[in-house]
């Protein structure tokens, strides 16, 4: 069922694309070509897999141990700083020449995407830093009156096995879920370089690689 769901959110996304390049178009051709076409299929599917991951995101962070619950406060301030480090970025991909794309507005188009790909990769972002704060609080905890000589007890070794395992966990899914962010933009970026230097609307030199 969800699959379906996803499906279709990319079936909507792709039309809207297209609507949007026809309806702010400057050059017809461009926007009727099948490089056009395809980077909107590109970023129509990578838009459904960030839903996707900022949908799962927001499951593995209700699914964390309790201990590791934090306040309000400490959910405020980390989100205002990832939403600081995004513009950041954000700010910094503006200034990278992207080609000239012959619809008005795109650059406004392309700032949602980002907001989008950025919002998917914010409960995983949290998520690592929980693991993070868990983790120092483990260390400290161990360090505070601890015999180094003295032999751990296994209900104790057993939680902390669990906590290890618990923090691995969340690390690993935060990587491939950012990792597939990364690259799928990469990809959009990709396709639409393609788009415009195979319309012969922007010279390759106008849109580097990198």
């Amino acid at each position: 069922m969800r699959a379906m769901v996803f499906v279709l959110l990319a079936t909507l996304v792709f039309h809207g694309l297209v609507l949007f390049g026809r309806l702010n178009s400057r050059d017809d051709a461009f926007v009727a070509d099948s490089g056009f076409r395809l980077w909107a299929v590109m970023a129509s599917f990578s838009f459904a897999v960030w839903i996707a991951l900022l949908d799962g995101g927001v499951k593995a962070v209700r699914e964390l141990p309790t201990s590791w619950r934090r306040g309000r406060r400490w959910w405020l301030a980390s989100l205002v700083s990832y939403a600081v480090l995004m513009v950041a970025a954000s700010t910094m991909l503006r200034g990278v020449r992207q080609g000239h794309v012959p619809i008005d507005d795109f650059p406004a188009l392309i700032s949602l995407l980002t907001a989008v790909g950025a919002g998917a990769g914010a409960p995983w972002v949290l998520s690592v830093w929980l693991a993070q704060e868990q983790v120092r609080e483990r260390t400290d905890e161990a360090g505070q009156g601890t015999d180094p000589d003295a032999v751990a007890d296994p209900p104790d070794l057993a939680a902390a096995m669990a906590d290890l395992l618990a923090v691995w966990r969340v690390i690993e899914r935060g990587g491939l879920a950012l990792s597939l962010i990364v690259s799928t933009s990469a990809f959009n970026t990709g396709a639409l370089r393609l788009a415009v230097i195979g319309a012969g609307v922007t010279e390759p030199a106008d849109f580097p690689p990198v």
